[in-house]
């Protein structure tokens, strides 16, 4: 898989798969997204020195598999991380090795604790996120929260 730093064109794939079903019912913000609304977002997002928003290729077909994103909070004493996958690339083992090799050029950049905030019904970022060594934190009724130091 190759990783890249998200680009503009990226964005309609973005919308798509964060408007999929199965993606908001496992977000914390389970509402729809109008396109003028992510369009406005994105495009501060990209361009934000506190935002790293990366995208998996997958090198045989190219197809984008993914995004990963890191928010940087706390005058950059922290970074929220999240992932979604595009609908067509679940189930097919890949949500690791994105997350991996994108925490992994954030990493490169930025050396700070990064935190997840997960939904207690979605068990395959549960299970993502601690496969790459995010380590449980704390839980309260809705979710459960990880750290990687």
């Amino acid at each position: 898989m190759k990783i890249r730093l998200a680009l503009i064109q990226d964005s309609e794939h973005i919308w798509k798969w964060r408007n999929d079903p199965v993606t908001r019912s496992m977000s914390i913000n389970s509402d729809k997204v109008s396109w003028k609304d992510h369009s406005t977002w994105y495009s501060r997002a990209i361009s934000s020195e506190h935002k790293a928003i990366y995208v998996g290729i997958d090198e045989l077909t190219e197809d984008l598999v993914g995004m990963v994103r890191f928010d940087i909070e706390d005058n950059q004493l922290k970074a929220k991380c999240s992932i979604n996958l595009n609908p067509e690339w679940r189930g097919k083992r890949i949500s690791v090795t994105l997350l991996q090799t994108s925490h992994e050029y954030f990493r490169r950049l930025h050396q700070m604790p990064i935190i997840a905030t997960i939904k207690k019904g979605n068990k395959a970022s549960i299970k993502c996120f601690e496969g790459c060594g995010y380590r449980f934190r704390s839980e309260d009724n809705i979710c459960m929260y990880y750290e990687f130091n």
